[in-house]
């Protein structure tokens, strides 16, 4: 690497939903994060990709965002990725696996702002990442196992199985947002 480090951020939302524009800040949060990270470590921010409506669990090929992050490591534009929250880079240790391999295998590196670096450089630290991201594996397992029972009473009942998953649902494991 010459010159100054150049990170590129992914930002990623599970589901819209039906919230409007004005209370829908998520996407903004997590942006603001990685270009505070960026400065504060004095890194040229290169790029940023949405992923709106995608969920964490899909295959790096239909992860638009993540894989032309990935890319661009690989093409020696970037140096690093980062996203705001671990979760919101990938929920599927196979996807972590292949981003993480893919990324080191380039020279470059992966940031978490609420985890660190995120790398299976050494045993420790492949243990740790390994771990978070099987917690977030299995929250999005238990999620997914709970909205198909909830749509499947919805469906018993007669009820209109076209409701949103946070209607069926209900607590989706995740603490309240501020």
């Amino acid at each position: 690497m010459t010159g100054k480090p150049r990170a590129v951020a992914v930002v990623r939302v599970s589901a819209q939903g039906d919230r409007a524009e004005e209370h829908f800040h998520s996407p903004e949060v997590q942006l603001d994060s990685a270009r505070r990270w960026a400065r504060k470590r004095r890194e040229r921010f290169v790029a940023h990709f949405g992923e709106i409506d995608v969920s964490g669990k899909r295959l790096l090929v239909k992860r638009p965002g993540l894989l032309k992050a990935v890319e661009m490591v690989e093409a020696g534009q970037a140096d690093h990725i980062v996203v705001a929250y671990f979760d919101r880079l990938v929920r599927s240790l196979k996807v972590q696996l292949e981003v993480i391999e893919r990324v080191e295998k380039a020279g470059g590196e992966i940031f978490a702002l609420d985890h660190g670096k995120l790398t299976n450089g050494t045993a420790a630290t492949r243990l740790s990442t390994n771990m978070m991201g099987a917690v977030f594996q299995y929250f999005a397992e238990v999620t997914g196992e709970k909205v198909t029972a909830a749509q499947a009473r919805s469906v018993a009942r007669g009820a209109d199985h076209r409701e949103s998953d946070a209607e069926i649902a209900g607590d989706r494991g995740h603490p309240a947002q501020p």
